[in-house]
Parts: C-alpha cells; structure tokens; sequence
C-alpha cells in the first residue's frame, strides 16, 4: 500500500480464494453506487403436498390495548395551614447607651442630626423624588380602572345552575342537625354552624355531643373554632358590628354569649329561672348604639329582649298574646332596621304576629295575626328590596305577604314535601331559595315564573333543614338534617339583575296586593249587608212571623236566580228588608224580574250606595243612617257568631260616618224618597 492508493485485502474461508479492491484516496467518503446486472425472476409455487398438515380452526377476534391502562381517581390534597408573623418597628436607631423615654435626650440628637450637611443633602435627594411622583399622580390616574365593565354582561339569558363547592361535616358523627346557620359579616369568609339534635325526645344520655362550631370556607375538613356550650345550640348569630362576638340560643333556653379570641367557652350565660322555659328557635341582634341589644323567641310564647353586658336578667318580656285568643308559641323571627321598630314573629300555630317595639300602649304592639298556614311557619323573611313584602314558609306553601292585608297575596303550588326553610336573594329582587324535607332545593325567579321552580336541584338524600345566603348572593350554605352542611355556588344568571327588575317585580306585587284588598273589601261588605239584613229580619219576626216567613221565601227565590250578579242580589235584599221595617209588604215596592237595571250604575243600586272621592270606596250611605254602634249592642247576644266580623270593621265604619255630614245625609235622603223607583 503506498501514499496514493490502498487497497482491502479480504480472505475466503477457502485459502485459495482471494480479492482485492483498491480505490483512490480521494474517493473516500463518497457514496457507493451499486447497479443490478444478469436479473433473474423466479416463481415459486406452493407445495400441494403440504396442505394435508394445514389444519381447520375457527376465526377468532382478540382485542390487544396498546396505551396504558388508566383509572378516574379522587385525591383530596392536604390542606396547608398558614399562618401570618409580623413585627412592628415603633423606635429604633438612636445612638447606643440612649434611653428611648429619654425625649430631651431624643430632641437633642434629632436637632443635632438636621444641622449636618448629609442630612440636608438627604432631604433635598429625595424631595426630587418624591415631586417627581407627585407630579405623576396628577397627571395619571393610577386607581383608574381601564376594563371595569368587561365581563358584566347581561346574563338574564342564561339558564340558571347550581354547583356545590364543598360538604362541612359534623366531627363528632353523631346523628345532629345543622339547625342554624350564620355567615361572618366581615367579608363572608367564615361560617358559624349550631349543631342540635331536634327530634322530640330523641336525645340520648349522657355524653352525647353539645359543641358547634366555627368552619372557614376555604378549609371544611378542620373546623376553625368549637363553641362548648351548656347544652346544645338550636340558633346562632354573628354580631353585625363586632364579628367575634357570637349569641347564641340553647336548647334548655339559656342565652349565651361568645367571643372567639376567648376561647370555646361563653363569657357571658343568662340565668336558668330568668330564661326561656322552652327551647330557643331564634335569636337577633338588635340596632342599638352600643350593638348590644338583642332578642330571643320560643315555643313557650315570650319574645325576651336583652343586653348582653347584663344577661343575669332580660331587660323586657313580652307575652306573645292576641285580644281574644290563646297564647303563641315562636319558632322564628324577623327584624330589619331599615323597617323601623317592627319584629316579624312565625308561630307554631301557622299565623305570623307583627310586633311594634316603640307602641305606647302595651296592648297595641301585637297587631293582629296574619293567617293562612296550616302548619308551623318555619321561617319569616322581608324583601330586602320592597321591607312591605316578606315571605314565609310552612306546611306544603311558600306565601308572600304585605304588611297592610292579613291575607297572602301570592301563595305557591302545594309541594309534595314539607318545606322546612326560605331566604330572598340580596342582589336579586325577585328570587328566593326554598328547603325541603325530601333533600331538594327550590329556586325560584318569580319575575320569569310564577306557577313552578326556575330551577331545582337534590342536595342531600336525608333532607334539608336550613339555608343561609351570602351577602353577595353568589353562595349559599344548606344544612342537612345528617348534620352536613353544603356549600353551592349559583350562576350568574341568578346573581345579576337588570335595571328594570326591581320595577318589574314590585309591579306585579302590586298589582296582586290591589287584586287581593279588592275582594277583601268587597267581602267585608257582602259580610255586612248580610249581618244587618239578618237584624231587620229578626226584628220582623219578632213583630209578624208571617211576614217574616213570606220574606224568606223571597230571599231563597232572589238568591236562587243563576242570572242574578251577588251584588244586585244584596241591593234587592236591602229593599225588600227595608219595606218590611217600614210596615210594607214585600212585594209592594220590588222591582219586577223584567225591570231589573242591565248594569251596577242604575237608580236602584245607585239610592242605597254614594262613592266617596277620598277613599274611592262604596259608602251605604243609606244603611248607616240607620244601623250605629247601638243598635250592634243591643243585638251582640243573637248575632254573636258574626261578632268577630263586626268588630274587625268598626273602624272602618266610624271612618266613613266621620268623612259624610249630616246635611249631605240628609240630601241623600231626599233624593231616594223622591226617585220614582222608590215612589
């Protein structure tokens, strides 16, 4: 091999065999090309001889997974416990062996310090700076908010949703309810849940659990504070102005004070002969200068008033007691100070009593009940948009109310199962939460539907009893009968309102509120044309009993007519009662079948009826003139099952009787003597 060639030297395994290639050094590296010479193509059949080997088999399939088999798990992180360190700097830097309560010492060195030129330089350096920020801030607004009204949309198109967030659990796991629960007022970051066992003789002995306890939203697996009261609480409420004070109701009926810095103790506990002697279902917080009044209901039907810097007494005691009536049992209130000094209170008997604080007669500060449930009212809640409106819940219905009638004005469809508890929304006027007994929750939006829920959703197979809603509007607590408590979180199509809803909604609760003090007075009327036609009537039989049985006869053949509107048929009645009286038969001055007036405005209507332009009411002007006070009491004894009636609208009459003069009754009067009708 010399400098311009090498050559490969390649031996066979037969030593006689031998090749050598050789190639120039320059040609290294450079790619071979082989090219095909003398091709030959051949085919090679298959041996029929050995198909007798191949053997019959049938098809199968097998499926072979190629990717890694992967499974759906659940891992719950281990929550980190945070916690904030700080110190504060209030003296420092003085010259060693100088005493800091030393203040001549102190102005001496700091008058010393402001004579040197580096301090004098130091303040010059950064007054630049500091001109020069100053100078920015006036000329850019640094708080400006550039996208403040991105994602504000109009989200009233959306369907409304529901998601839970997280379960607070009872620790103790003993079978207790989550009775009540309250939302931190600071930021809404807490929550204060009363754990109480509330079926009726169902508590176990000794040792059973009577803690609650205090939870932080973004940690539901350790509860934050316990509450180791006396015996277990049924309610408990955050103080609106100090948010580590705590009040709470017990189920023996002491009232106990709490304050979370101090501890799990109360620091404050009322008497036990100064107490309630059932129960304590609720309890508020009253607006006082000193944020120390409250309030407490139950069963036992006293409403109590306190002041927690005294709890060894109740500051007033008020007897839940209606004229003519047996006493009440609470089982919830309401108070709103923007409503002035009234307290809404359910009972347990299906009525809500409203009850005014600043009365000064003590028998007018419970007004008269308001009546429609059959069932204990579970909760009383006002629209925290329209205070005149409130919502109450109980039996089988939801209603709403206003404070002027004592009859619903909007009542929900019957459900299947017992609701148990209510809120209103605070950011939208027109939708409220609603608990069942079956584990379900009932939103509704009774701006968009009035006949059934906007949206419902099963929360708890054990049934719910209690809802608390943030004061936002964006989440809601629901606390379980199995002592769990849900934290769910609604879209923001229940959340936002447009400008228009409050409008909208307070117009059909008006609307309502008119239609239904309409037909309440017209009841009240038909009711009082009957009561007085049935005192002419006895006075009748009293003087002619035939008379009196020809009348009723004629009574049974007006009321029997299909044709006949009830409001001609009382105008007919009043006639006929009002010839008797006179000495007339009853058919000497009836109006035949033939002759009666098409519409309501006729003269025989019209002499017995004068619409008055102040109230826009229906005043019988006639039948005043001759029915009074007296003569109610000289029949109290046989009208006696329409003496309730009569009683509820005498107010009403002696406002009437008080707006009509005398001379105009007097006119009245001689316009109907000389109507040809009458004649």
């Amino acid at each position: 091999i010399n400098a311009e060639y090498m050559g490969f030297h390649m031996e066979e395994y037969l030593p006689h065999a031998e090749h050598n290639y050789e190639r120039r050094r320059r040609d290294f590296g450079r790619p071979i090309n082989f090219t095909e010479s003398n091709v030959f193509y051949e085919n090679i059949w298959p041996d029929q001889r050995l198909t007798q080997s191949f053997v019959d088999r049938l098809s199968c399939d097998k499926a072979v997974q190629c990717t890694t088999t992967c499974a759906s798990h659940k891992v719950n992180t281990t929550t980190v416990n945070l916690q904030s360190d700080g110190m504060l700097h209030a003296e420092g830097g003085w010259p060693a062996g100088t005493d800091s309560k030393d203040v001549e010492r102190k102005l001496g060195i700091r008058r010393s310090i402001e004579k040197t030129d580096l301090f004098k330089n130091s303040v010059n350096h950064l007054g630049d700076n500091v001109l020069r920020c100053l100078k920015q801030n006036v000329s850019v607004d640094i708080y400006e908010e550039y996208f403040s009204g991105v994602g504000e949309g109009d989200h009233s198109g959306e369907p409304p949703t529901a998601r839970s967030h997280s379960v607070f659990r009872d620790p103790t796991n003993a079978r207790r309810t989550a009775a009540f629960i309250s939302w931190y007022p600071d930021g809404a970051r807490k929550l204060a849940i009363a754990y109480c066992c509330l079926r009726f003789q169902a508590i176990p002995g000794e040792g059973f659990p009577t803690t609650s306890y205090i939870w932080d939203i973004n940690n539901p697996n350790i509860p934050e504070t316990e509450l180791r009261p006396a015996s277990q609480l049924c309610c408990l409420e955050f103080n609106y102005r100090d948010a580590h004070t705590l009040l709470g109701g017990c189920y023996n009926g002491l009232i106990e004070l709490y304050d979370d810095r101090a501890g799990g103790l109360a620091v404050g506990t009322s008497l036990i002969e100064k107490s309630h002697r059932d129960p304590v279902y609720d309890v508020c917080w009253l607006q006082s200068k000193t944020a120390t009044e409250c309030i407490s209901c139950a069963t036992d039907g006293q409403v109590l008033r306190w002041d927690t810097r005294k709890l060894t007494e109740p500051a007033e005691i008020l007897s839940l007691e209606v004229k003519g009536s047996e006493q009440y049992g609470a089982v919830c209130m309401e108070y709103d100070a923007a409503a002035g000094a009234k307290i809404l209170v359910g009972t347990e008997q299906g009525d809500v009593l409203s009850i005014n604080r600043k009365a000064k007669n003590p028998q007018d500060r419970i007004s008269a009940p308001y009546t429609g449930h059959v069932g204990a009212v579970h909760a009383v809640k006002r629209n925290p948009f329209a205070l005149r409106y409130f919502l109450t819940v109980g039996d089988w219905t939801a209603r709403l109310w206003t404070d002027e009638l004592r009859t619903p004005i909007v009542t929900t469809k019957f459900h299947k199962s017992y609701l148990t508890d209510a809120a209103w929304s605070p950011s939208r006027p027109s939708v409220f939460f609603v608990t069942k007994h079956d584990g379900w929750l009932d939103i509704w939006d009774y701006l968009y539907k009035q006949s059934e829920p906007t949206y419902s959703v099963a929360i708890s197979d054990a049934g719910l009893h209690c809802v608390s809603v943030q004061a936002k509007g964006q989440f809601l607590v629901l606390g379980g009968v199995d002592g769990s408590a849900t934290l769910l979180e609604v879209s923001d199509s229940l959340v936002s309102h447009n400008s228009n809803e409050k409008a909208s909604f307070l117009q059909i609760l008006d609307r309502e509120y008119k239609r239904e003090r309409n037909l309440e007075r017209s009841q009240t009327l038909r009711k009082r044309d009957a009561i007085r036609n049935r005192k002419a009537g006895l006075e009748i039989k009293q003087d002619d009993p035939a008379l009196y049985a020809s009348i009723e006869e004629k009574f049974a053949e007006i009321e029997a007519e299909p044709a006949l509107p009830p409001s001609r048929t009382q105008s007919r009645i009043s006639i006929l009662a009002r010839n008797a009286l006179a000495g007339d038969s009853p058919e000497a001055h009836e109006p035949s079948s033939s002759k009666l007036p098409v519409h309501d405005d006729e003269p025989i209507v019209r002499q017995g009826r004068q619409q008055t332009e102040a109230h826009g009411e229906v005043v019988h002007v006639g039948e005043m003139a001759e029915v009074h006070e007296g003569e109610v009491a000289e029949h109290e004894g046989e009208v006696a099952e329409h003496e309730g009636e009569v009683a509820e609208h005498e107010g009403e009459v002696a406002e009437h009787q008080a707006e009509v003069h005398e001379g105009e009754l007097a006119e009245a009067h001689q316009e109907v003597e000389a109507s040809p009708v009458h004649n």
